[in-house]
């Protein structure tokens, strides 16, 4: 493992950051989701004025959660944007420790 003090982050890259959160976020609660339905639980998901209930709703909430997440953390990072940079000035960038590769 590497460590590194990241200085700035482009808005294209803190955006799918963001939105790759939202997705691992979603992928989480779907999965929570489906394992509720499964153990017996009363799952609904609403989608519109459409209302589905018990594994049905889990095994749609695999869909739904990740994409609604996605979309969420979309517009999230939209407005996070700049209070981010103004955070990352404030700090004088961050250390962050991985594995670090160039790029092609």
């Amino acid at each position: 493992m590497r460590s590194i003090v990241l200085k700035d982050l482009r808005f294209g890259s803190y955006l799918k950051l963001m939105c790759l959160n939202g997705l691992a976020l979603g992928i989480v609660f779907g999965v929570l989701m489906l394992l509720l339905s499964l153990a017996g639980y009363d799952a609904t998901t609403r989608i519109g004025s459409t209302r589905v209930q018990g594994l049905s709703a889990g095994l749609i909430s695999l869909v739904v959660f990740p994409l609604s997440s996605v979309v969420s953390a979309f517009f999230f990072s939209l407005l996070s944007y700049l209070p981010f940079k103004l955070l990352m000035n404030g700090f004088k960038g961050i250390e962050i420790e991985g594995q670090v590769e160039r790029a092609a």
